[in-house]
């Protein structure tokens, strides 16, 4: 009889510590929960303004992000960073389909380099808040080390070229302008015109 009060009051040890370890770890299921949470880094530089027949690579990015906001919910929140010089978000952690949608309506080109760097502390201010969340990339150039983000390349064969910078200055009584040029896909020589408007 002895032995087998022993035996029971083991089991009920044994119990005890199981509901003990399912309880301590009901937080790391809650995180798991939220696997479905996303973070896009949309470079919307010069060069996804390139054009391949009727659309351009930042058009096909757009459709892509459609998709993604067709299924945001309260688990499978989505966010959106616009990648030009000065990053910023357009949606942060958005759990509305259709808001989601609407604000991704109002994506427009930039002139602007992409800055992928500003672009991923963006990310990571989300990823603190959920380590689960998935991080994409969505541009047209190839990047060598892009990390824990995966790459989505909207590139084809479109060639595109630009002006992505412009600074004028007076210098020793005579302007000076400084034009930086964006040729993407293709080598090819460029004439640059400037033409003056006023006195």
């Amino acid at each position: 009889l002895q032995w087998l009060q022993r035996s029971l009051l083991f089991f009920v040890q044994v119990l005890a510590i199981g509901l003990a370890a399912l309880i301590l770890a009901r937080p790391l299921m809650q995180v798991d929960a939220k696997d479905g949470e996303k973070v896009v880094i949309l470079d919307v530089s010069a060069s996804m303004n390139s054009t391949d027949g009727s659309t351009t690579r930042l058009d096909r990015a757009i459709e892509e992000l459609y998709e993604y906001a067709s299924k945001v919910n309260e688990e499978n929140k989505l966010t959106v960073i616009l990648a030009d010089s000065t990053p910023e978000f357009l949606l942060q952690r958005e759990t509305s389909a259709s808001y989601a949608k609407f604000q991704i309506s109002t994506i427009t080109p930039s002139y602007e380099e992409c800055n992928f760097d500003e672009a991923l502390k963006l990310a990571n201010s989300i990823i603190d808040e959920n380590p689960a969340t998935r991080v994409y990339f969505f541009s047209d150039c190839h990047y060598a080390k892009t990390g824990y983000v995966e790459l989505v390349n909207f590139a084809s064969n479109e060639w595109n070229v630009g002006i992505l910078d412009f600074t004028p200055s007076f210098e020793s009584g005579y302007y000076k302008f400084i034009a930086n040029v964006g040729n993407y896909n293709k080598a090819s020589e460029l004439k640059l015109t400037l033409s003056v408007d006023g006195g």
